[in-house]
């Protein structure tokens, strides 16, 4: 082995490692205390890297769950892994020309999925250099495809090779965390906005993100428990006015109806 495959595998294999969180953790209880009870509530942040492998069919999901429906980014999800494996290579689809995955629901996904294919093979979005590029030069890369926005290629820094310091702040969730952390009016909708919040949080930002997204997770879990509660309660209710025996109806007059009739009594005296 040369000296620069040396070099080149141990640049590759440090940033495809686990990042040490705990690091992380002590860093943004010192920079913000608010994180304290984030931190002991849930525990250990879980992202860690997936292999350069596994980069070509996360960029597919991505694509494609962005482009289709659900169901149709499942259904063509499966059809590509099912044909090619659970890490299939853009020389496998580009030299197959996509055959069979028309069936899948592709049809109007399959352009974007093979100029990202296409632009891997000539080189402009170099993935398997991913692991030694910045974060800001791999989202360059990504975003030359038509349907890798930068919140998609932000995403991908964050859940396929866990960057330490990104933060999406275009990510719906997470606008709605930073309200919900800092006591917000509203919402910060602008990247503008919301990036100068995170500031304080690098560069460990990607862990701040996780903390917020599990706090959002848990409030939207306890509305959905709120909202299936008094769906079943109302469900209840229904269910016993049906079973219950009907009232009797009283009879009302009429608002503007006379008034019946009553029969005049004469009471007779007898003459004094």
């Amino acid at each position: 082995m040369t000296a620069n495959n040396t070099t080149n595998n141990t640049a590759n294999n440090a940033a495809t490692s686990p990042v040490d969180w705990a690091e992380g953790e002590e860093f943004l209880k010192k920079a913000d205390a608010r994180f304290i009870p984030f931190i002991e509530k849930y525990g250990r942040c879980t992202l860690a890297p997936l292999p350069p492998e596994k980069y070509y069919i996360s960029l597919i999901k991505a694509m494609l769950s962005r482009g289709l429906s659900q169901e149709a980014a499942r259904v063509s999800i499966a059809a590509i892994t099912g044909k090619y494996g659970e890490a299939p290579r853009p020389e496998d689809l580009i030299t197959n020309r996509f055959r069979g995955l028309h069936i899948s629901g592709l049809t109007s996904g399959n352009a974007g999925l093979r100029i990202l294919t296409e632009k891997i093979l000539e080189g402009e979005v170099p993935i398997e250099s991913f692991p030694e590029m910045e974060d800001e030069a791999i989202i360059s890369c990504l975003r030359k495809v038509k349907g890798l926005e930068r919140w998609t290629a932000e995403m991908f820094l964050v859940f396929v090779m866990a960057r330490p310091d990104v933060f999406p702040a275009k990510d719906l969730p997470l606008q709605k965390g930073l309200q919900e952390f800092y006591g917000l009016a509203a919402a910060p909708k602008n990247a503008s906005v919301a990036s100068p919040l995170t500031v304080c949080w690098m560069p460990w930002r990607t862990l701040a993100a996780w903390y917020l997204w599990q706090d959002c997770d848990e409030r939207q879990a306890a509305k959905e428990k709120a909202r299936a509660e008094k769906r079943e309660l109302r469900k209840r209710e229904r269910a016993q006015a049906e079973t219950a025996p009907p009232k009797r109806k009283k009879h009302r007059r009429a608002q503007n109806a006379p008034a019946p009739s009553r029969p005049k009594i004469r009471v007779w005296r007898a003459k004094e």
